[in-house]
């Protein structure tokens, strides 16, 4: 692991659906940077794989195995100083046309993507106002804008994020926080 030049050097990080894919990446990033990186999951196993990975590099990381639709995950989490968020974890409803999705499988993506980056924005923004620093980015998707066929649910709640992003943007930025949509 490199010596960290960045700005995000000491700081604390925290990333949803840490345990693979985009979400792994952006943890094993930070930490590259210096943050010691708060990995978020349901897997267990998958986020201790990140944790070896970053603390075979020389990073620190820890392991909070939580199911982000449940709001009183955030209890376990408390008052942390978190410096940068990564609203990253997300899922998808069994492909098909929209009239013969189940409610159940349209709640489980809007619950995963929106509400629950939501409710963590909201936890963690007053915090890092207070702090007159703070990097929260949304991991979006170009499905956002050019839809996706058979994945209604999913495109609608990455359009949703948009608006999300936008507002809490304007909210944070004469308080030192940057608020930005990564759309993959």
């Amino acid at each position: 692991m490199q010596t960290p030049t960045h700005s995000l050097a000491g700081k604390l990080a925290l990333v949803t659906g840490a345990g693979s894919g985009i979400g792994r990446a952006a943890a094993l990033e930070l930490a590259g940077m210096g943050c010691h990186v708060i990995l978020v999951g349901r897997t267990e196993a998958l986020l201790e794989a990140s944790r070896g990975t970053i603390e075979a590099a020389g990073g620190t990381a820890e392991v909070l195995a939580a199911d982000i639709t449940d709001a009183d995950w955030l209890a376990t989490l408390g008052a942390r100083p978190v410096d940068v968020l990564v609203n990253n974890a997300a899922t998808f409803a069994p492909y098909g046309v929209l009239e013969h999705l189940q409610d159940e499988a349209i709640e489980e993506v809007f619950a995963t993507i929106v509400r629950a980056a939501l409710l963590l924005d909201r936890h963690l923004i007053a915090g890092m106002k207070q702090r007159g620093f703070g990097r929260v980015i949304q991991i979006g998707s170009i499905a956002a804008q050019f839809g996706a066929q058979g994945q209604v649910p999913y495109a609608a709640a990455k359009a949703s994020l948009v608006g999300l992003t936008r507002s809490l943007a304007a909210e944070g930025a004469h308080h030192g926080v940057t608020v930005n949509l990564i759309e993959p």
